[in-house]
């Protein structure tokens, strides 16, 4: 159980630079035996250099690790170590895990089935309802939802996973715990602290910096089975993560979209690399092996109430199978704001139970 303590100092030394963590690690047999080496056993590992060996000692010298333990614990943070029985296996087969993981909240939140939903930090409407849906269902059926807490679908989807009453989320910052970064998402914070839990291989006090978020995506698809991209422009970061699980061998599935969208680029372009579709969760339980609530579901208002639609899609079908409609018509029949109204519409569509004909006329799916 000491060593635990040893390990601690290191991730405070080399967080998020796993390589040279590793190679001491493996070269010293120990993260105790490594701490108490001289400068010149230092320069014996692989790949640490005379100036990497000199900042280690002196970072050393500035660490009393009880002291830091403390410090850590005094903030409602737990940590885990490669070596803990808690620590998440999927996170295990990656190439280069986080030798060690703060976490703010439930230390078991970790569940082997778990999916990662990222996107744009500027989505549409329908980008949002598509992930605060998807996520919500997953939760659902037990699966645990990923994401980094960014604002747009990262929060959309924490925020789906949190509706369910018994879901779960996991968050992973590219700063410190105690950090609630973007600020507009500390609330969020503080339930998925309650219901979850919040990530970071960086120490307490760690700043948000630009390099650290490409950094933290390798977390975020590793803790997954399967990563989902719900909106991207064709530079998102969620992009990044997409090309990270691919090399981890995870499952990566797009939530396809507007094709005069900006924000469905991404989606459609990893579609057509190969990425499964995702018009529903049911997709996504397939991939798991896990069989659907909804499965079996006959196409009728009733099935589409049982899907768990939102209180506006179920006004929109409720209008549409009474008669078709032109979108003006439901913009005057629904009564909620236009862009919410044609998110709804083009969530519906894609999920089958409503159709567009010429003329920008809906009409439901079925009889």
């Amino acid at each position: 159980m000491r060593d635990r303590i040893y390990w601690l100092g290191w991730q405070l030394i080399f967080a998020g630079s796993p390589n040279h963590f590793w190679n001491i690690i493996n070269y010293f047999g120990s993260a105790e035996d490594a701490w108490n080496a001289r400068r010149e056993d230092l320069l014996e590992v692989e790949n640490i250099t005379q100036h990497i060996a000199d900042k280690i000692i002196a970072i050393k010298k500035t660490i009393d690790l009880d002291r830091e333990a403390e410090r850590i614990y005094k903030h409602g943070v737990d940590f885990m170590t490669y070596d803990d029985v808690c620590y998440p296996y999927l996170l295990k087969q990656i190439f280069d895990p986080p030798p060690v993981i703060f976490v703010k909240g439930n230390i078991n939140s970790f569940k082997d089935n778990a999916v990662a939903i990222v996107g744009s930090r500027n989505p549409t409407a329908y980008g949002i309802t598509a992930a605060k849906r998807i996520a919500f269902e997953l939760a659902e059926h037990d699966v645990c939802v990923v994401s980094g807490m960014a604002r747009g679908i990262d929060a959309a989807a924490h925020s789906g996973a949190l509706e369910s009453k018994n879901g779960s989320t996991v968050a992973v910052l590219g700063c410190g715990v105690d950090i609630a970064y973007p600020r507009e998402n500390a609330c969020i914070m503080e339930e998925i602290v309650q219901k979850g839990a919040v990530i970071s291989e960086f120490p307490l006090g760690t700043p948000p910096k630009a390099w650290r978020f490409p950094v933290r995506n390798r977390i975020i698809s590793g803790l997954s089975k399967i990563v989902l991209i719900v909106e991207a422009g064709d530079k998102s970061g969620a992009l990044i993560t997409a090309d990270i699980a691919l090399e981890q061998g995870r499952d990566v599935m797009a939530v396809p979209g507007n094709i005069y969208s900006k924000m469905s680029k991404g989606p459609l372009k990893l579609i057509k690399q190969g990425a499964k579709p995702v018009t529903e969760t049911a997709d996504i339980l397939e991939e798991l092996g896990i069989e659907s609530l909804f499965a079996g579901i006959d196409d009728n208002v009733q099935a589409a109430g049982n899907l768990k639609l939102s209180e506006l899609e179920q006004k929109i079908l409720k209008v549409l199978s009474e008669q078709p409609c032109y979108v003006e018509d439901l913009f005057e029949a629904v009564q909620a704001p236009s862009q919410e109204i044609l998110a709804a519409i083009t969530f519906l569509e894609v999920k089958g139970i409503i159709k567009r004909s010429r003329g920008q006329m809906y009409s439901t799916t079925f009889k």
